[in-house]
């Protein structure tokens, strides 16, 4: 009884970290959605587990989805939500007028890059912080002619080293946190990674703008080809009273702006977007789609007195 008992339990093991080497395989892959992956895997491990003559017990079908109840998975998902909520309230176009608002040196723009970044990916998720800080690096990098591999590493240093700080920076200190709830009755607070995190932080952030920044190894771009073309963002504004572009046609509008600054549409009563026409002048109240460089549309929010949109 002991001898099947064991042999059933190598089975499952068996059959689970296959499973997992396939589901690794398809995730390296990248053909299809990773969350279609994992459902479908799940789904696969519940059918074999619930066949009689396999005599698996891999995971029952009353546990399936267990998982998704967890307050870890869930305050994940909220974290993902409120950071995607925080760009689209305008945080890339505010990050842009600190960052390309005046002149830095080298080391002067590492270090306020860097500590930015720590500070974004203390509170939203650390992909979240590099995805809106990595377009304007990129664009100061093309502006300053500075070799843009002296930013980049040190960027996602600082977006890692910053989600140390508070309890939502990292998915690891949210599930350490649920852990320690349902073994002690007693979970961490908000600010309690912070008295080591931020120590950490500090030190990491400061290591790297003065020593590890001289340790990367600056590859030769070919053909001075730019990373990424920064000319395509998008950007909501909204013509504030007493905006100096009221009353402007797009031809006017375009030639005070610059040659990178484009109006693409205007947002409706409905939500959509309408196109505009040559002739079209701007009112007060309307909500313009600008196309800009992101370390632009600092500039263009303060010499048009636009904002950006609450909604």
């Amino acid at each position: 009884m002991v001898e099947i008992s064991a042999t059933n339990e190598l089975t499952n093991q068996l059959v689970l970290t296959f499973t997992i080497i396939v589901l690794l395989a398809f995730f390296i892959w990248n053909k299809y959605r990773y969350d279609a992956i994992s459902v479908a895997a799940l789904i696969f491990l519940v059918t074999i587990s619930s066949i009689p003559s396999l005599k698996l017990n891999i995971i029952n079908i009353d546990q399936a989805f267990d998982g998704f109840a967890n307050p870890a998975v869930m305050t994940v998902a909220l974290v993902l939500i409120i950071s995607q909520g925080l760009k689209n309230a305008g945080l890339s176009a505010l990050a842009g007028k600190v960052l390309a608002g005046r002149k830095y040196t080298e080391i002067q723009f590492l270090l306020f890059l860097m500590i930015i970044a720590a500070a974004l990916s203390s509170f939203i998720n650390n992909i979240g912080a590099m995805a809106i800080l990595l377009p304007l690096t990129i664009s100061v990098c093309q502006k300053m002619e500075w070799h843009p591999a002296k930013f980049l590493m040190p960027l996602a240093f600082a977006c890692i080293l910053g989600g140390m700080n508070t309890l939502i920076g990292t998915p690891p200190n949210i599930i350490i946190s649920d852990y320690a709830y349902q073994q002690t009755g007693s979970e961490f607070n908000f600010f309690d990674f912070s008295k080591v995190g931020l120590l950490i932080t500090i030190s990491g952030v400061l290591f790297v703008a003065f020593l590890g920044n001289k340790l990367l190894e600056l590859r030769e771009i070919p053909n001075n080809e730019p990373l990424i073309n920064m000319k395509g963002y998008m950007f909501e504004v909204e013509v504030n009273k007493g905006s100096s572009s009221i009353g402007l046609t797009l031809f006017k509008f375009k030639k005070q702006a610059g040659e990178d600054i484009e109006i693409m549409g205007v947002i409706s009563e409905t939500g959509s977007i309408r196109k505009v026409k040559n002739n079209m002048r701007i009112k007060e109240g309307q909500i313009l789609v600008i196309k800009s460089p992101p370390d632009e549309i600092g500039k263009i929010l303060s010499l048009f007195d636009f904002s950006i949109p609450e909604d």
